[in-house]
C-alpha cells in the first residue's frame, strides 16, 4: 500500500469533473471529486511525522531522504494544472512514472517533457503512467503543457512537499538568502505502492530510452 493517507472519512473517491463539464482526456488521470481537499502542496504536523513517514524518518531539507527500490512511495496531494487534486494514492493498482524536473520551459526540461511525450505510447503499452512534478505555478505549467503538446499529467509543488517527501530537493545559500533547489529525479512505482526504480540526478537527453531499458530488464 502507499504511505500516507489524506481521505476525509465519509468522503469517496471518484472521477475528476472538468471545469467545462467535459470528459477528461484519456491521457489524464483519475482525480478526486467531493473531497475535502488541503491547498495544494499542503501538509500537517502529523503527516510529517516520522510515524507516518514510510521510512521511519522525517524528511527536512536539512536532512534530505534518499529512496531506493523496495520501500513504500510516500503518498501526497498537489494540484494539476488543470485545477484538478492528485494524491498518488488514488492510483493504487496502477505502475507510475513519477518524474521531478526544476523548471517549466527551460532548455533541460523541455527536453525531458518532450522525450516523455514522445515515449508515451510506449510507456502506456508497458503499463506505465506518467506524472510529472515541479514547483512552477499553474499559469507556467499551462504553458508548459500547450507550447509542447504534453498530454500527461504535471503537478504543481510550489512549496517543495512532495520534493522533500523523495528526496528531490536541496537547500542553497544565495547572497545569504535560503532557496530550494530540484534535484532531477525519476521513480518508478509499482501497483502496490512500492519503488522499483529511483534515480536522482538525471540526465535529460535520452532519459526514456534509458528507463524503459531499465524496466525491460526487470521483466526478466
Amino acid at each position: 500500500m502507499y504511505g500516507m493517507q489524506y481521505r476525509t472519512p465519509g468522503l469517496q473517491t471518484a472521477g475528476i469533473v472538468q471545469n467545462n463539464g467535459k470528459a477528461p482526456p484519456a491521457a489524464s488521470l483519475r482525480g478526486t471529486q467531493n473531497r475535502a481537499v488541503r491547498p495544494a502542496g499542503h501538509f500537517t504536523m502529523a503527516d510529517m511525522s516520522d510515524k507516518n513517514y514510510p521510512g521511519g524518518e522525517k524528511p527536512s531539507y536539512e536532512h534530505p531522504v534518499h529512496l531506493t527500490a523496495g520501500e513504500t512511495a510516500p503518498n501526497f496531494e498537489l494540484e494539476s494544472d488543470e485545477y484538478k487534486h492528485y494524491a498518488l494514492a488514488d492510483f493504487k493498482h496502477q505502475n507510475i512514472v513519477l518524474y521531478f524536473y526544476p523548471k517549466a520551459m527551460s532548455p533541460d526540461c523541455t527536453t525531458e517533457a518532450c522525450d516523455f511525450r514522445d515515449n508515451l505510447e510506449r510507456l502506456s503499452a508497458a503499463g506505465y503512467t506518467v506524472i510529472g512534478v515541479s514547483s512552477d505555478d499553474m499559469s507556467d505549467l499551462q504553458e508548459f503543457r500547450e507550447k509542447n503538446n504534453l498530454t500527461f499529467t504535471l503537478l504543481s509543488d510550489p512549496h517543495y512537499k512532495a520534493h522533500e517527501l523523495y528526496g528531490a530537493v536541496k537547500e542553497t545559500m544565495v547572497d545569504g538568502k535560503k532557496e530550494y533547489e530540484c534535484t532531477r529525479s525519476t521513480f518508478v512505482i509499482d501497483g502496490n505502492g512500492k519503488i522499483v526504480i529511483a534515480e536522482y540526478g538525471v540526465d535529460a537527453k535520452g532519459h526514456v530510452d534509458r528507463l524503459l531499458a531499465e524496466l525491460k530488464k526487470l521483466e526478466k
